[in-house]
């Protein structure tokens, strides 16, 4: 499935689809067709596919097909689905796309290989992710299109933060900014203002450069804001200078854990001491308390960031998972350190 397919279904469950369904087990793919969700997950059916319990379902921003006997329906479903509700084309087989014959079909923001194999950009469509680097590193960079350095930088020991899927382009464009993929000409004005500096040629040499068919999430319902906040510290970049940048995301990096993650691009860091000893009474005051738990996950963040082997390096993006990991995973949840304060 293509994303705009992918984009027309997911039109179609923010609709409401055709009904919807509780998972009673936890589903794993087996195929690339396949809904993935564990027990609890709420389902958007889309469409029966078959008579032998086969559905087209949409949870958590992917499309896939799924059994009726993995799922409790919330009542009965709507029986007749014109075309153009669904917003898609599929053959009798089940869930393999075929092109729509309508003229307004989206257009799709992928690359696609020409005669001499050199990549071409449909269009002037451009992917978010690509263009938020690209926003970023020239806002870092001054006014200056460096194309060389830049495309050093998207093939340089961080590729892994400059990845992204056709997953990504929905989570942006579709969640974040409420648009359907390949209208790029509903980006921020910041964006699009960098955007017309490159060439579609050249657009399409950065896709072909990033683009992954499916990039690992770790299983993190943060991994947008992780990401985000590894982008700034590749451009070691305070959230205010990337404020046009940001914007969309209405993401706060002051609150924890990641105000203690963004802490390892302070030059001036120090490792922090204990003025009062854990065991004094005075210790255990709220504001003592507080101070202690914010040092102590700053102190953290730094082991984890400067961390490293003789034969390894890990990438900035993976310092930033590992931080978050083990600052979620603390004893005292990171939630709990805004509400010292209430402890008596």
């Amino acid at each position: 499935m293509d994303a705009a397919d992918l984009a027309r279904w997911s039109r179609f469950a923010m609709k409401g689809g055709i009904g919807k369904c509780t998972a009673l087990q936890d589903c794993v793919a087996k195929a690339p067709e396949d809904l993935m969700f564990v027990k609890g997950d709420g389902i958007v059916v889309l469409k029966q596919l078959s008579g032998n319990g086969w559905y087209l379902g949409y949870c958590a921003g992917i499309v896939g097909r799924f059994r009726a006997k993995a799922v409790q329906f919330h009542s009965k479903l709507k029986t007749s689905v014109s075309q153009e509700e669904a917003g898609a084309y599929f053959d009798h087989s089940g869930i393999t796309p075929f092109a729509s014959p309508a003229s307004s079909r989206p257009r799709t923001p992928t690359v696609t290989g020409s005669n001499d194999s050199s990549p071409n950009l449909e269009g002037n469509d451009v992917p978010p992710w690509p263009l938020i680097f690209w926003t970023a590193f020239r806002i870092t960079a001054g006014n200056k299109a460096d194309l060389p350095s830049f495309f050093r930088l998207l093939d340089g020991p961080n590729k892994d933060l400059f990845a992204w899927d056709d997953r990504d382009t929905l989570e942006v464009d579709v969640d974040v900014l409420k648009i359907y993929p390949g209208q790029s000409w509903l980006y921020p004005r910041a964006w699009k203002q960098f955007m017309a500096e490159i060439d579609s040629l050249t657009w399409s040499k950065i896709l072909n450069l990033t683009r992954t068919v499916s990039r690992p999430r770790h299983g993190s319902t943060n991994d947008l804001k992780i990401r985000l906040a590894a982008l700034l510290i590749v451009y070691s970049s305070a959230a205010e200078d990337l404020h046009d940048v940001l914007a969309p995301f209405n993401i706060n990096f002051n609150q924890p854990p990641f105000s203690s993650i963004m802490q390892v691009i302070d030059a001036g860091y120090r490792k922090h001491s204990t003025p009062i000893p854990p065991d004094s009474k005075d210790f255990w005051t709220s504001p003592k308390l507080k101070d202690w738990l914010f040092a102590s996950n700053q102190d953290l963040c730094h082991t984890v960031w400067h961390a490293s082997t003789p034969w390894s390096q890990p990438s900035v993006l993976q310092r930033v998972e590992s931080m978050y990991l083990i600052l979620t995973t603390t004893l005292m949840p990171q939630a709990s350190i805004s509400h010292v304060s209430a402890i008596p």
